[in-house]
């Protein structure tokens, strides 16, 4: 594809960030600082991971984090969010135990990544992002080697371009289609006719939320049960702020049951219900 004649092969592809950032750079400068076989090297951390674990469980992330954040003991289960979410969030909890010119230099891709992932951002702070990532990226060499130069660690310099020719990062990455994804595994409960079953979790599924939307829209609903619909079922954000509204539940025809509990029939319950359906 690189001899096609005026293809830029560097900004035809979008370096998606999910995987070449979080999965990428972030969890590879991570697993570097506290991997065993570092422990000669000046960026090495491993030894002073129960006080990174205690503080990263003693952390309350804010609203938007869904994932409460694992220790360092689980790293290798990790998802690309708790990558990011250590990049933006936690990675001020190892200012005090990583080496300063390192905490520096990654506070270079946390800063830029900060900026790349916003609702909108201005052409002229995005230039000047540039900088940011090239300094990065020049850095790695000379604080870690040449041999941690790696195909992601380049990548990132061209997140600036991408976000001038495409859009923002998030706008760009696989975490939505990989949500969708997930999604629609979640439809199969069995091994055999596997299409079949998405296809009609889909189906009743896209029927419950037609039924839930018509009962919030047109039924005095009250707050706790429209919350827990909306909830469960992942209603629009407009439905939730239309029919969250409070209303009292004696006026309301919707009735929340509550968990089911097993209860076993006495003699007489049991000899009853034997005659009704055995007579």
């Amino acid at each position: 594809m690189m001899e096609l004649s005026g293809l830029d092969f560097s900004r035809a592809f979008v370096p998606e960030y999910m995987h070449c950032v979080c999965l990428g750079v972030i969890r590879y400068c991570l697993i570097l600082w506290i991997s065993p076989s570092e422990k000669q090297k000046p960026w090495y951390v491993g030894d002073k991971t129960a006080i990174i674990n205690r503080r990263l469980s003693n952390t309350k992330p804010p609203y938007e984090i869904t994932r409460t954040p694992r220790t360092l003991d689980n790293i290798k289960y990790w998802k690309a969010s708790e990558f990011r979410a250590f990049a933006l969030y936690y990675f001020f909890l190892l200012e005090d135990i990583l080496p300063k010119e390192f905490f520096k230099h990654f506070l270079l891709l946390s800063h830029g990544l900060y900026y790349l992932l916003q609702q909108r951002i201005e052409v002229v702070i995005v230039k000047q992002l540039k900088v940011c990532f090239q300094t990065f990226v020049r850095d790695v060499e000379s604080l870690y080697g040449i041999e941690h130069v790696t195909a992601n660690v380049h990548f990132s310099t061209h997140s600036v371009d991408s976000v001038v020719d495409w859009g923002a990062l998030w706008a760009t990455s696989t975490f939505i289609p990989e949500l969708l994804n997930g999604q629609l595994a979640a439809l199969a409960h069995g091994s055999q006719h596997v299409a079949d079953q998405m296809a009609k979790g889909y189906l009743i599924r896209n029927a419950v939320c037609k039924d839930a939307i018509n009962l919030l829209e047109n039924e005095d609903v009250p707050a706790h049960i429209s919350k827990l619909l909306t909830e469960l079922l992942c209603l629009p954000l407009a439905i939730r702020k239309q029919t969250n509204k409070g209303r009292p539940i004696e006026n309301s025809r919707a009735l929340l049951l509550g968990r089911p509990e097993n209860r076993y029939l006495n003699v007489h319950e049991d000899v009853a219900v034997a005659n009704f359906f055995f007579r």
